[in-house]
């Protein structure tokens, strides 16, 4: 499933919650074009010159400009000589003491700020200390809808880099075989330090040929196995603390939105798909705030049956999305293997998801028929 996909997966559902309701050749072609805005809106930023622009005629515009610009610089110097984003909480605003237009705030929050995903999330995430008024939005405006599908992408989980085996190209069938020291292991001591080298022997062919050296499936190829998986393990944490600011903006995002008209449910959705198809394992999270909100539908009239059904064909194409992600390397038969872990929506929850929607529309039904 591709990335325009999994967009009109919670895209198809905001369709059906934001736009009127009208003949099935109408909506199709709106949901073909909430596809392209959401995939054009996540491209890139603003062309500087198009800023520029904007800024010479609007003073709040340059304003919220140079917030921007402020907060990506303290991020890379924060980065750079430090490892670490220089703030552990959104209190940009409270800090430097300024204050930004609403309208400019939501517009620069419903578009892609960096062209690096981690640096998105975290300027998205610090702009929140503005404290935007979201109760201020109409749910069916298209700002809502934009804000969802436009959300910081989720970085993949990392692969590992699997090290390359070391053997020689061709046996022999006449010559003589001996051992010779090819390497040296570094022992180390309950200490630290270290308490000598252990040798690690190749095989050398002499004889009539070519002959060529091929280490043992021994300490070699184990200790490489054991690189490879502690630089995956590093790789991972670095991506889960880049994620980090775009996960907790997505978090405090969707719990803003109400669930009146059953859009916080459709931008749960959206955010479960992008966690699991990343391969992070907060998706197990979000998945059981999914099963929160499907349960809160049942005591909503404000959705409707067909938004329902809408939610229920959405939610069963689920069950066949998911992203193997490596935990380790290790060594079987005399070659390197990838141990793998699967990310996934789980099928009991899914099925008791899908209860909850089969309830609701039952209830609605009634309603409906003044049983």
């Amino acid at each position: 499933m591709n990335t325009l996909t999994g967009n009109l997966i919670a895209g198809l559902v905001l369709a059906l919650l934001l736009l009127p309701v009208r003949g099935g050749d109408a909506l199709a072609a709106d949901v073909k074009l909430i596809g392209r805005a959401a995939e054009n809106a996540a491209k890139a930023p603003e062309a500087p010159e198009a800023a520029k622009a904007r800024e010479a005629k609007d003073p709040e515009f340059k304003k919220i400009t140079w917030v921007i610009i402020q907060l990506r610089l303290e991020a890379r110097k924060s980065l750079k000589f430090k490892k670490q984003w220089p703030r552990t909480v959104a209190n940009f605003a409270q800090e430097k003491n300024v204050r930004t237009d609403e309208v400019d705030l939501f517009r620069v929050l419903a578009k892609r700020l960096d062209r690096d995903s981690a640096m998105d999330g975290y300027i998205r995430w610090q702009m929140l200390s503005f404290k935007p008024k979201f109760e201020d939005i109409d749910e069916r405006s298209d700002m809502f809808r934009r804000l969802i599908l436009t959300m910081p992408r989720v970085i993949s989980q990392p692969e590992p880099k699997i090290p390359k085996q070391v053997t020689s190209g061709v046996s022999m069938t006449i010559g003589t075989q001996v051992a010779v020291l090819i390497d040296r292991i570094p022992i180390p001591s309950s200490g630290g330090r270290f308490a000598g080298f252990r040798p690690v022997l190749g095989v050398a062919t002499y004889g009539y040929g070519v002959g060529g050296i091929q280490t043992s499936r021994g300490f070699v190829f184990e200790a490489d196995a054991a690189n490879a998986t502690a630089q995956l393990r590093r790789a991972q944490a670095s991506t889960d603390y880049a994620n980090a600011p775009t996960l907790t903006y997505r978090d405090l995002l969707i719990s803003q939105v109400s669930p009146k008209t059953g859009l916080r449910f459709a931008a749960t959705l959206q955010d479960a798909y992008d966690r699991v198809k990343a391969g992070e394992r907060s998706s197990k999270e979000v998945i059981d705030l999914l099963i929160d909100e499907s349960a809160a539908l049942k005591q909503n009239p404000s959705v409707g049956t067909d938004r329902l059904r809408a939610f229920y064909q959405e939610v069963q194409k689920l069950f066949k999305v998911y992203r193997d992600i490596a935990v380790g390397v290790y060594i079987k038969d005399g070659e390197f293997k990838v141990d793998r872990e699967s990310i996934e929506f789980p099928r009991l929850k899914l099925q008791k998801i899908l209860a909850n929607l089969r309830e609701a529309t039952k209830l609605r039904g009634l309603e409906q028929s003044g049983k």
